[in-house]
C-alpha cells in the first residue's frame, strides 16, 4: 500500500518528466546539435571538394587571387 502510493506520487511524477526532459533535451537539442553540425561538415566539404581538381593552373588562379586579397586587405585597414 505504501509502495503503490510512493509509486503514484514520486516515481510516476518523476518517470513523465525525465520522459519530457529526454524528449527535448536529448533528442531535440543535444542530438540536434551533433547532426547539424555533422550535416554543416559534410556540406562544406563536398563545396571544397570542387575546388581541389588537379589542374595546377586552377591552383594559380586561386594563389594569385588569395596574394590579391591580402594586399587590399593590407592596402585598405
Amino acid at each position: 500500500r505504501v509502495d503503490e502510493l510512493y509509486n503514484k506520487i514520486i516515481i510516476s511524477p518523476l518517470m513523465w518528466l525525465t520522459e519530457i526532459f529526454y524528449k527535448i533535451l536529448d533528442v531535440k537539442i543535444i542530438d540536434g546539435a551533433v547532426n547539424g553540425t555533422a550535416k554543416f561538415f559534410n556540406s562544406l566539404s563536398l563545396d571544397w571538394r570542387k575546388l581541389q581538381t588537379g589542374i595546377i593552373q586552377d591552383y594559380a588562379v586561386f594563389s594569385v587571387a588569395g596574394i590579391v586579397a591580402i594586399l587590399l586587405y593590407i592596402l585598405l585597414r
